[in-house]
Formats: structure tokens, sequence, C-alpha cells
């Protein structure tokens, strides 16, 4: 059986969209850097829909953080994150 632990890190995510990473995990509190000018927009590979301004958080109960996609409204942005990770 797994074990549960937090796992925690960050990422400059541009226009282009980038996964928020490969971590396995059952839940994940998303952050849009409070230092952020550009919006932060969140969702799957194929639609961010979600919208973070500087400061805002959601948190998301996922698999794995590569079925979240970050991109930004202009130029670059850093989303941080805080997982209840999966470790075999």
């Amino acid at each position: 059986m797994p074990a549960l632990g937090l796992s925690a890190g960050s990422l400059n995510v541009s226009t282009d969209g980038s996964a928020l990473g490969t971590l396995l995990c059952t839940e994940v509190l998303v952050q849009a850097d409070p230092s952020n000018v550009a919006t932060v927009f969140l969702g799957t590979s194929t639609a961010q829909t979600l919208k973070l301004s500087a400061g805002a958080t959601v948190t998301l109960a996922v698999s794995s953080l590569a079925n979240l996609t970050a991109k930004t409204s202009a130029a670059s942005a850093t989303v941080n994150w805080v997982a209840n990770s999966l470790r075999f």
C-alpha cells in the first residue's frame, strides 16, 4: 500500500502551457505566486479555463500533477504547489 507524504514545488510557466510535473498524488493546492504580474490559467492539457490572479489558490483532487496544465496570459509567471504525494 502506498504511503502519503507532502511534496512541494514551483514552476515557471509561459503562454505555451506546461504540466505541473509527474508526481503521483491524491490532492494538490496550487497558488499563482503573489508576485505574478500575469494571470495564470489552470486546467487540462487541452483547456486551461480556471483563472488565478496573483496570490489566488485552488485545491484539486488529482491523481498526478501531469493531469494539470498551467499557462499565463502574457510573458511568464510562477505557479507554486503543495501535494499529498503517493510514495510506493
